[in-house]
């Protein structure tokens, strides 16, 4: 990953991370995320930036384009389910009384 991709991804996890904070902080009982749901929140907001990144390039590398043929339009569904699986768990980290 390039430096602005990496920096976006820390500041995007810190900033989930502290939100997720200040909900709970009112609360009589402040939730803290625990390590496993961090990593699996680092690593959600990670894909999210790569696979924005993946589908920049599918709609502008001619090279990418070329090389792929039809089956661009595969890349570019499975970088948008990425994204939607992504985006799923980060809402459930942000409202965790909607968890199972």
């Amino acid at each position: 990953m390039d430096f602005i991709k990496i920096v976006i991804w820390a500041i995007f996890t810190l900033l989930i991370s502290i939100i997720r904070y200040l909900k709970t902080k009112g609360s009589d009982e402040i939730d803290f995320l625990e390590l496993t749901e961090f990593i699996l929140l680092a690593l959600a907001v990670a894909s999210i930036v790569s696979s924005c990144h993946l589908l920049y390039l599918a709609f502008t590398s001619s090279e990418l384009m070329e090389l792929l043929g039809i089956d661009i339009i595969i890349l570019i569904l499975g970088s948008i389910a990425v994204i939607w699986v992504s985006f799923q768990y980060i809402e459930s980290i942000l409202n965790p009384e909607k968890k199972k």
